[in-house]
């Protein structure tokens, strides 16, 4: 069972986003047009692909995905980029891993609907040949948007940022899901699964899934807050929310008296350099237990 929802009406929080590319999309109806294309900024599990698979739904087009860490030369996205149908939508998850020389080559297809195939006429001699493409919109998702090469950032016309989300959304996403997968809970459990959720609903669901799972185990008729403080402190989360992986991180800070580096951190602590700054950090942040400084990070 999918607990994704596939339809802008469906998606609750990140209204800012929601209601400027809805706007964008009814414009682009109207026009029989494509619609421009889409960067969006988040930290994983926000909804980068929810929006995208929503945003193809509203077009009434197919969603095509292909993901940035896999386009290794032009030749890995070309066959997909010629297979592009008028107003579709290909999305490129980790858009941040397409490197520059790559990247450039992005720039006439999404600027003019063209791509240069260097064609060979004689013998160690080719000539560019373009070949024109119907408008179709690419949509961009990132971890890292300030990474982007500034002249294919800027192609994108539509940039949106998505934020963590307050505990009212993310409580109508974990009542909502619950219900889905037929979870029985107290109103009091169901604010403590919010509140250990980080603010991502990727998160919540997993935490949902596996609660199903411990209540139809362990045969509970309705979770309290204590039946979920047990069931999380087997997957290692205390009632903070914080994970393994993040206190293993601060009790590397607080063992140091002075700011410690990312690589530094990384080597101590076993945990690579991406899972610190897109996942623990950006938590840690939000709960005042650290501070980036510019010699390095610092326990609080």
């Amino acid at each position: 069972m999918s607990l994704r929802p596939d339809r802008f009406t469906d998606i609750i929080g990140q209204d800012k986003a929601i209601e400027g590319l809805g706007i964008s999309i009814k414009s682009a109806n109207v026009r029989n047009a494509a619609l421009g294309h889409v960067l969006i900024d988040a930290q994983p599990g926000l909804g980068k692909s929810t929006i995208s698979a929503a945003i193809a739904n509203e077009l009434g087009v197919d969603n095509k995905v292909v993901l940035g860490g896999n386009i290794h030369s032009f030749k890995d996205i070309l066959p997909t980029i010629m297979d592009m149908k008028f107003r579709e939508v290909l999305f490129i998850d980790e858009i941040h891993r397409v490197n520059k020389r790559i990247a450039e080559s992005f720039y006439t297809i999404l600027e003019d609907f063209r791509v240069d195939i260097p064609v060979p006429v004689s013998k160690g001699n080719t000539k560019l040949a373009s070949i024109e493409l119907p408008e179709f919109t690419v949509v961009g998702a990132t971890t890292e948007a300030g990474s982007l090469p500034k002249p294919f950032r800027d192609r994108f016309k539509h940039k949106y940022t998505l934020k963590l989300y307050n505990n009212i959304d993310l409580e109508k996403i974990i009542t909502f899901n619950a219900q889905k997968l037929n979870i029985t809970m107290s109103s009091e459990a169901m604010s403590f699964v919010t509140k250990i959720s980080r603010g991502t609903p990727r998160i919540a669901n997993a935490n949902l899934e596996w609660l199903r799972d411990y209540q139809l185990a362990r045969k509970i008729p309705e979770l309290s807050v204590e039946d979920v403080v047990s069931a999380m402190s087997v997957q290692g989360i205390d009632s903070d929310g914080l994970t393994e992986n993040d206190r293993s991180y601060l009790l590397a800070l607080r063992k140091n008296n002075s700011p410690v580096g990312i690589q530094t951190l990384s080597s101590i602590t076993g945990i690579d350099r991406e899972t610190i700054e897109s996942i623990i950090e950006p938590f840690l942040l939000t709960k005042f237990l650290i501070s980036k400084t510019s010699k390095g990070r610092v326990a609080i």
